[in-house]
């Protein structure tokens, strides 16, 4: 079985575990995903109440499972407020 180095991540169940890793590589593709997706719903004429749907979906969709099973940088929250 190959050896795991410290501060490298490996995924499991969809949780990142390992010694060491650095938490912001790890939530980084998630946080660009989602400022795409709403850039994208940006370009829509919707209503403030779609609004924030929208927001509660794109972020809650692509933050929920991984903050429960990981938990969630302090710098990740500021970065999604």
């Amino acid at each position: 079985m190959d050896k795991v180095s410290d501060m490298s991540a490996v995924r499991v169940l969809g949780a990142f575990v390992g010694n060491k890793i650095d938490q912001m590589s790890i939530w980084s593709p998630i946080c660009d995903e989602i400022d795409n997706d709403l850039n994208c719903w940006n370009r829509s004429h919707s209503t403030i109440n779609g609004h924030c749907l929208i927001v509660n979906m794109v972020i809650g969709t692509h933050t929920q499972y991984l903050s429960q099973v990981q938990g969630m940088p302090q710098a990740v929250t500021e970065v999604l407020k």
